[in-house]
């Protein structure tokens, strides 16, 4: 892929991204609301300028964000991640390319019980980007982590509506019944896009 055509793709999946209003894509008549789909999209905005080299690492978060027309493959993200594990996300982390820092944030996220791999989202979640925390956050719901209750009530008092969503949808992926109020609540954010959110994701979860 060459730079030129990086930043096509880039420009068409932040088109698709304004056009839902929020971190859910959509397929015909059907919500796709697995989180590692909506990771893969939202790394695709880091494509432009990538100068993508031919290491393995990045030939691998490349060809597997590019699939799906910019939704990404969560299947191969997470064969990728049970296969290599750990040892090789986690410097992946600290590329210069946001495609792989988001490759490697959604792959850690399918390591469920690893303790390493929890700790390397955390440090993710208390860097400076937004953008990546709100992965990071997601992907430790998928984890099933004990930080995540906690972290999802803080993303909920943040000013960026981003974030918010994002705490949005990891309710849902957590699974903890006990925060499904924070819901009901978001119903009435500031923000049209958070509380639309809020409404997917209580549809999602057969809350309405």
């Amino acid at each position: 892929m060459t730079r030129g055509e990086a930043s096509s793709f880039g420009l068409r999946a932040s088109s698709l991204l304004a056009a839902r209003g929020s971190w859910l894509a959509a397929s015909g008549n059907t919500v796709i609301a697995a989180p590692l789909l909506l990771m893969a999209l939202l790394a695709c905005l880091g494509l432009a300028g990538c100068g993508c080299s031919e290491k393995t690492a990045s030939k691998d978060a490349l060809e597997i964000m590019i699939q799906g027309g910019g939704g990404g493959d969560p299947a191969k993200i997470e064969k990728v991640a049970k296969e290599k594990g750990v040892a090789y996300l986690k410097p992946l982390l600290k590329s210069e390319k946001s495609y792989e820092r988001v490759f490697a944030i959604a792959g850690l996220g399918c390591l469920k019980g690893d303790r390493e791999a929890t700790q390397a989202l955390l440090e993710v979640i208390n860097a400076k980007s937004a953008h990546e925390a709100g992965i990071a956050l997601c992907s430790l719901a998928r984890q099933n982590a004990p930080e995540t209750k906690e972290l999802i009530e803080r993303f909920l008092r943040y000013k960026n509506g981003n974030l918010r969503m994002a705490a949005l949808h990891a309710i849902r992926e957590y699974g903890d019944k006990s925060l499904y109020p924070l819901l009901d609540k978001a119903l009435s954010d500031k923000e049209p896009a958070v509380r639309s959110t809020a409404k997917t994701v209580k549809k999602l979860l057969n809350l309405e």
